[in-house]
């Protein structure tokens, strides 16, 4: 399709290192190719509304906008897309990376005395709950044996209060994603355990499937444009921490050291992926139970 052949408008929502295919495939002119023209809206970055992010669902920004019809698409983790749709009911799940080059790490101090996964028990870890940070801390820490109740989870909100709250002592470790590991490195602090992401989007309702596939097509050529010039890429990851207001020296240092991650296309979220996700979930009683697969994933691009 020409780019002078636009059918389709969608709102998305830009939350980083997690749509970076989304960013390439608009300025590479991907979306436009398949007639799909976009824009990009930002949450806010007030002081209240970063240590807030999504600690509740109902009021935070892309969860809310969705719900209002001002967005049609936002990302999130897998777990974090199962619990919007359950318990907001807006929305269906129509796209999933069960694996994704985009990496939670829990990083502590150089100093600190914790030097496995395990030393982590009973020690209180920043993240932002309802997102990646939040869940895929709690798998990982479960999965080096920490029984659930010495896993101390801690509110602090957005990546950059996430970062904050570890640079400034204000807790012993802290879960981050890029470029944000990067900043935390290059300020001296240390990976001590890694955890891989999971991550899908969730679209408005009733989005239908030529505009599905069509967006799946556009951002699995930017996936593949990414994976093979990342450096051309690196400085739109680099730029969030503009935003945050990072100092231009550390920026440098910044850029310097990181690694743009390896992207994977998308895919449609499986029946086993969900069951096996949903189930951990209700299990820890971390989401409202009696859910349904055709409830909660749009399956318009599912293989029969």
């Amino acid at each position: 399709m020409s780019s002078n052949s636009i059918t389709t408008h969608l709102r998305l929502f830009d939350s980083g290192g997690w749509v970076l295919p989304w960013q390439v495939a608009h300025q590479e002119g991907f979306f436009a190719e398949e007639g799909i023209s976009v824009e990009f809206t930002e949450g806010e970055r007030t002081e209240e509304a970063l240590r807030q992010s999504t600690a509740d669902l109902t009021k935070s920004y892309k969860e809310t906008n969705l719900c209002a019809g001002n967005i049609d698409v936002y990302s999130a983790c897998e777990w974090g897309i199962i619990k919007r749709v359950v318990e907001l009911q807006s929305g269906k799940i129509i796209g999933n990376r069960r694996t994704v080059g985009m990496v939670h790490t829990i990083y502590v101090r150089e100093n600190s005395g914790l030097n496995t996964p395990k030393d982590l028990a009973g020690v209180p870890i920043a993240v932002n709950f309802n997102s990646g940070s939040y869940f895929a801390a709690y798998e990982a820490l479960e999965n080096h044996g920490i029984p659930r109740n010495q896993i101390k989870l801690i509110h602090f909100g957005a990546p950059i209060k996430r970062a904050e709250a570890l640079f400034t002592a204000q807790v012993e470790a802290s879960s981050l994603m890029e470029p944000y590991s990067t900043l935390a490195q290059v300020k001296g602090f240390r990976p001590l355990l890694e955890y891989p992401g999971r991550g899908g989007w969730v679209g408005r309702e009733k989005l239908d499937k030529p505009t599905l596939e069509a967006f799946y097509r556009a951002v699995a050529k930017a996936v593949d444009k990414i994976n093979q010039q990342p450096e051309k890429y690196k400085e739109q990851l680099v730029n969030i921490l503009v935003k945050d207001g990072i100092d231009a020296q550390t920026i440098d240092k910044v850029r310097a050291a990181i690694k743009v991650p390896r992207y994977l296309p998308p895919e449609p979220l499986s029946r086993e992926g969900f069951d096996s996700t949903y189930r951990w979930m209700v299990e820890r009683e971390l989401i409202a139970p009696n859910a349904t697969y055709e409830q909660v994933v749009d399956t318009q691009l599912v293989s029969a």
